[in-house]
């Protein structure tokens, strides 16, 4: 989003975003595994909530 290639999350077509909220019916991704192994909620509209959160630049230079 940050670099203009889609308004939402949602709308990035090569994103696993709509397999982790169930909208996906061919889901790219193990979906339970992901959320043991990263601890996510299974609550689709926290798991939404947090998704939308921006990290600050220095958690997002840890990252990459």
């Amino acid at each position: 989003m940050k670099a203009g290639l889609s308004d939402s999350l949602e709308g990035w077509p090569y994103s696993s975003f709509e397999d982790y909220l169930g909208n996906d019916a061919e889901n790219l991704c193990s979906i339970s595994l992901a959320r043991e192994l990263l601890d996510l909620p299974a609550n689709d509209d926290e798991f939404k909530k947090i998704s939308y959160q921006v990290l600050n630049e220095k958690d997002l230079g840890n990252i990459f």
